[in-house]
C-alpha cells in the first residue's frame, strides 16, 4: 500500500517539477529576434523570432515586396504540407468503359408486341381527354355566370357599408391627431432634458478628473511611469543595430523636422545610424540590420512594480470612482 502511495507522489512530483521547469524557461530564457531589411525600389529581407535553441521559431521573408511567413515547432513547419492532387476516376474491376449500346440487353419479341399495344393506347387517350376538357369548360362557364349575378346583387348592398366604415376610420384618425402631437412633444422635451443633464454631469466629471490628474500625487506617478517605460524600452531595443536611410520629402521643412527627430536616437547607437537627408527630391530608400532579445521576467517584474505602486493605485481608484458615478 505504501509503495503505491509513494509511486503516486513520485509521479505528482515529477509533473509539478516539469511544470515549474517550463515556467522558469518561459520567464528567464529570452525570446531572441534578428533581421535584415533593405528597400531600393523594392523591398527585400527577413525577420526571425526564435526561443530556446530554435525549438519555436517564426520567420518572415520578404522578396520583391511579397511577404511569406513560416512557423516551426521542433523544426517541423506548420501549414506547409501541400494538398494531394485528386486521382482520376477509374473502374478497378474492369478497367474499361462500355457504351450504352453495348450495355443495353437485346429485346425479345414479346416485349416488342407489348410496346406496340402501349403506343396504340397512348394514341386513343388524347381524344378521350379532349372530350372531358370541353365538358369541364362548359360547366365552369355556367358557374362563373351564376357567381357574377350573385356578386352584382351583393356589391350594391356592401358598397354603402364599406363607405360608412372608411368615414368612421378617417374621423377617428383626425380626432387622435392632437393627442399624438402632445405625446411627440413630451418625448422631445424629455430627450432634450436628458441630454442636457448628461452634458452638465459630463462637464463636472471632466473637471473633477482633470483636478485628479493635476494633483501632486499624480505628478509623482507620471515620473514613476516614465522611469518604468524607459526601462522597458531599453530592455526591448536591439542590442546590435545598423541603419542607413536616404530620405526626402517635397517640403524641405518636413525633411528637416524628420532629421531632428531621427537625431534623438543617435546617442543610443554610436556610429550605427547613417542618415542622408535629401532636400531636393522626394525619395525613400535604405537598409536595416538588427539583433536583440526580450525576457518575459523583466516585463512581468516592471508590470508588478507598476500595479503595486501605492500612488498609482490611489490615482486609479479616484479615477474609477469618478467614472462610475
Amino acid at each position: 500500500m505504501l509503495h503505491i502511495v509513494f509511486l503516486i507522489l513520485k509521479i505528482i512530483g515529477i509533473i509539478v517539477g516539469l511544470i515549474v521547469l517550463l515556467l522558469l524557461f518561459l520567464l528567464f530564457v529570452p525570446i531572441r529576434y534578428k533581421g535584415s531589411l533593405d528597400y531600393f525600389e523594392k523591398g527585400n529581407g527577413w525577420v526571425k523570432i526564435y526561443w530556446l535553441l530554435h525549438i519555436v521559431s517564426a520567420k518572415l521573408t520578404i522578396e520583391q515586396n511579397h511577404p511569406q511567413l513560416a512557423i516551426k515547432i521542433l523544426g517541423i513547419p506548420l501549414g506547409s504540407r501541400k494538398r494531394k492532387k485528386e486521382e482520376d476516376q477509374f473502374d478497378f474491376e474492369t478497367g474499361t468503359e462500355f457504351s450504352q449500346s453495348q450495355a443495353e440487353p437485346a429485346k425479345l419479341p414479346e416485349t416488342v408486341e407489348k410496346e406496340v399495344e402501349i403506343q396504340d393506347i397512348e394514341k386513343t387517350e388524347p381524344k378521350i381527354e379532349q372530350t372531358f376538357e370541353t365538358k369541364e369548360e362548359e360547366i365552369n362557364i355556367e358557374q362563373e355566370e351564376a357567381n357574377e349575378q350573385i356578386e352584382d346583387t351583393t356589391e350594391s348592398s356592401s358598397f354603402w357599408k364599406k363607405g360608412i366604415q372608411k368615414v368612421q376610420i378617417i374621423w377617428r384618425r383626425i380626432i387622435s391627431i392632437p393627442s399624438k402631437l402632445k405625446a411627440v412633444w413630451e418625448n422631445f422635451k424629455a430627450t432634450v432634458l436628458a441630454i442636457g443633464k448628461k452634458l452638465t454631469s459630463s462637464k463636472q466629471k471632466l473637471t473633477e478628473i482633470k483636478e485628479i490628474l493635476l494633483e501632486e500625487n499624480s505628478r509623482m506617478v507620471y515620473g514613476f511611469l516614465k522611469v518604468r517605460l524607459l526601462r522597458i524600452v531599453q530592455h526591448i531595443r536591439p542590442k546590435k543595430f545598423q541603419l542607413y536611410l536616404h530620405y526626402g520629402f517635397e517640403d524641405p521643412a518636413l525633411t528637416g523636422e524628420v532629421t531632428g527627430v531621427m537625431a534623438m536616437f543617435l546617442g543610443w547607437y554610436e556610429n550605427a545610424i547613417s542618415l542622408e537627408p535629401d532636400f531636393q527630391q522626394s525619395v525613400l530608400e535604405g537598409s536595416l540590420k538588427f539583433r536583440g532579445r526580450v525576457r518575459i521576467a523583466v516585463l512581468l517584474w516592471e508590470g508588478i512594480r507598476v500595479v503595486f505602486h501605492k500612488s498609482f493605485r490611489v490615482m486609479i481608484k479616484k479615477l474609477m470612482g469618478k467614472i462610475k458615478e
